[in-house]
């Protein structure tokens, strides 16, 4: 059963946030991402794609001492369009990665189980 999205109502929210709650429909049709099948364990997947992540510039300006740099003209908010281009170079990295972690887990999934039942007995 597919349960319906969560929605959050921003008050000059974040971009990319906002972005993925109004266009959610759109962007589960996005094909996934390079698979990361070289990597081998979840610290691996989560350290390549904390990498990948880092060439993503992300708003400084959401706390205090940004949104005074952002005031006085010091730093800009991303544009929709860079947004929209990080929007759709994450998305698809994140599911692939994701995927290859459930990969993972399901890998070692019996493993896991029979080792369980051993302890129960």
């Amino acid at each position: 059963m597919e349960h319906p999205p969560q929605v959050i109502l921003h008050w000059r929210g974040d971009g990319f946030e906002m972005l993925l709650e109004r266009e959610h429909q759109r962007l589960r049709a996005l094909p996934l991402g390079p698979w990361p099948v070289h990597l081998r364990s979840a610290g691996a997947l989560v350290h390549a794609l904390a990498v990948f992540c880092q060439q993503f510039p992300c708003d400084r300006t959401r706390n205090i001492p940004g949104y005074l740099a952002w005031r006085a003209g010091l730093i800009a908010r991303p544009s929709a369009h860079i947004i929209e281009q990080q929007v759709a170079a994450l998305v698809p990295a994140g599911g692939a990665y994701m995927a290859a972690l459930f990969a993972l887990f399901l890998e070692s999934a019996p493993e896991r189980s029979a080792s369980v039942a051993q302890d129960a007995q």
